[in-house]
């Protein structure tokens, strides 16, 4: 509606001095509301739900305290739980208070992780109640991060699902030490298909972004996020079942400085099963690998038994040999791998070729 009256004019220009450009005098005032409720909440000492984060973090920026050029994981956490605090991120920044990186609740079936090395963390509370909390941070090519977290209450006859979330990503900036929120993502943009549920697989190792395309079931099919250095893109999608298929063969290093091969068949039911696994040309390494939530996993199992007499997992085991991988558009497999061989430790990004079917190399 056109306004006439020069006072009304007036008025509407003073409201709009504090107002970013793009935003109406309405959008404005739903920030400063915002801005307010997280000033006031976080001075009580309240936490924060999903839902609440969801409603209002893309109008907040966060100021990383002595975030400095190379911050990692947790600091930039850290700085989100001052302004946004929940019971997931609050025991996130309490474990590494306390120079704690695992906690794993047996008797519950959750646990949470600090990943400092792959930027990663997660919490995921098992049988008790709780929220569920997803991690990771990606370095840019203009030296700043990118924060993405994914939070979500889990519904009561059904954990996998949620009833209240919220999935957001912060650029960080070192020179402003600043946390802006990025609203301009891809993976915000996704839309699960009528009847069907996002389901975000952030990366543990690798780079890449998935987003699955769910049903009630928990048949998806994975639309992978490719991380370029700046950004996401969307380069493919197939399903667990296409992956298990496509991963049968002869797969080798295309990095020389990274010798590995596995050779890879499907059993009677068509799982996958490693059958040979090479590093650096020795081959007595018995691995196992599994595909599930859109990628390929290996790790190598201890060659006295994984598991001891009361079925726990032997703490002192460190696998020589661990990668997650996922389907390229060219069909390789790219992610991350850790290799450790006379006690030192060798991270990256891999990406193998296909050299054989393999279905003539099957037992």
């Amino acid at each position: 509606m056109k306004k006439n009256l020069f006072v009304v004019v007036c008025a509407l220009a003073i409201a709009g001095c504090n107002q970013k450009q793009g935003q109406t005098a309405g959008d404005a005032a739903v920030e400063d509301s915002v801005k307010t409720e997280v000033k006031d909440v976080a001075e009580e000492g309240k936490l924060f739900t999903p839902t609440e984060i969801g409603n209002g973090w893309t109008a907040k920026d966060i100021k990383v305290e002595k975030g400095g050029e190379q911050p990692d994981i947790m600091v930039l956490l850290k700085a989100f739980a001052k302004v946004w605090p929940t019971e997931t991120v609050n025991q996130l920044v309490d474990m590494a208070a306390d120079g704690i990186g695992q906690n794993v609740n047996r008797d519950t079936g959750g646990g949470m992780l600090i990943d400092y090395n792959n930027g990663y963390v997660d919490v995921m509370p098992g049988d008790a109640p709780g929220d569920v909390l997803y991690g990771a941070m990606w370095k840019r090519s203009n030296g700043h991060r990118l924060l993405g977290l994914n939070i979500f209450t889990p519904q009561k006859d059904d954990a996998g699902k949620a009833s209240a979330e919220v999935l957001c990503f912060y650029d960080y900036d070192p020179k402003t030490e600043t946390m802006t929120p990025e609203k301009d993502n891809a993976i915000l943009k996704f839309k699960p298909s009528k009847g069907k549920f996002a389901r975000y697989e952030f990366p543990r190792m690798g780079r890449d972004m998935l987003v699955g395309d769910s049903d009630a079931e928990y048949q998806a099919t994975w639309h992978v996020f490719a991380w370029d250095g700046k950004t996401f893109k969307e380069e493919l999608t197939y399903t667990d079942s296409e992956l298990q298929k496509g991963i049968v063969g002869l797969w080798k290093s295309t990095d020389k400085n990274v010798p590995l091969t596995f050779r890879i068949t499907a059993d009677e039911d068509g799982w996958p099963v490693i059958t040979d696994c090479a590093i650096e040309g020795s081959t007595d390494y018995e691995a196992r690998v599994l595909c599930d939530n859109g990628l390929m996993g290996v790790s190598e199992q201890e060659p006295k038994g994984y598991y001891d007499n009361d079925e726990e997992e032997t703490p002192e085991f460190t696998p020589s040999l661990v990668c997650q991988f996922r389907l390229t558009k060219n069909g390789k497999l790219t992610g991350g791998y850790l290799i450790n061989q006379k006690g030192k430790d060798r991270r990256g990004i891999m990406t193998l070729e296909k050299q054989s079917q393999l279905n003539d190399y099957a037992e």
